[in-house]
């Protein structure tokens, strides 16, 4: 698959899916030198590198957070799902304050992370930093064409990757849309899983915590 066409390679996809696996709260493994951003609710790091700074969020890892996943009504000027909003929005207000002006942001996030810091990346966005781009790994879907087009206008380069049997991006099933620049998809492969509803179900579920496996198949491709 050739990233270059989007000045982005597979390498820094799996750069972007470790950051994310060190994400998760208290930090351990967290780069040093980096800083913990928080809600009420999530968790995520700020960590710059040079003049690059990385905005990596967390995915759900709490019960709060899971219960907030569900709230689908879509609320402010961007029409974003109510349970992503307030993250996003005290999560940002945080960056602004880390940020200088000359900073060149990259928004990192799996799962629930991957749909809050979009709305994030919107935000600083709008305060006149320059976000290169977003990546996601199994988001779901942060808002509905209103939030799109807000991405859209703002020039927001999104890199979303999505495995062939994780459920979360398709939800919600009825409502929101996804915004994407870029999509990358893993080649679907059939195998006892799919016999049985069930396993489906826990094949999804495998998936949706194994992006870092799949980037490593040669069995890629981009939309």
């Amino acid at each position: 698959m050739d990233f270059e066409r989007f000045g982005m390679r597979v390498e820094d996809l799996k750069y972007a899916w470790r950051m994310c696996r060190k994400a998760r709260r208290r930090g351990k493994f967290r780069p040093v030198g980096s800083y913990e951003m928080t809600s009420n609710t999530d968790t995520g790091y700020f960590y710059r590198v040079g003049n690059y700074v990385y905005i990596v969020i967390d995915g759900s890892d709490n019960f709060l957070e899971w219960i907030r996943n569900f709230l689908w009504f879509r609320w402010g000027k961007d029409k974003v799902a109510l349970g992503f909003l307030v993250a996003a929005i005290e999560m940002a207000e945080q960056a602004e304050k880390l940020l200088y002006h000359d900073d060149i942001v990259v928004g990192i996030g799996h799962s629930r992370g991957g749909a809050v810091v979009q709305k994030l990346a919107l935000e600083i966005q709008r305060k006149k930093f320059c976000v290169e781009s977003v990546i996601s790994f199994g988001a779901p879907k942060a808002g509905g064409r209103k939030f799109c087009e807000e991405m859209k206008s703002h020039g927001m380069f999104h890199v979303r990757v999505v495995a062939p049997s994780d459920p979360v991006p398709g939800l919600p099933k009825i409502r929101g849309k996804h915004h994407e620049s870029v999509r990358v998809e893993f080649e679907r492969v059939f195998d006892l899983f799919d016999l049985h509803p069930f396993s489906k179900v826990a094949k999804g579920v495998l998936e949706h915590l194994s992006y870092g496996s799949l980037l490593n198949s040669e069995k890629i491709r981009w939309k």
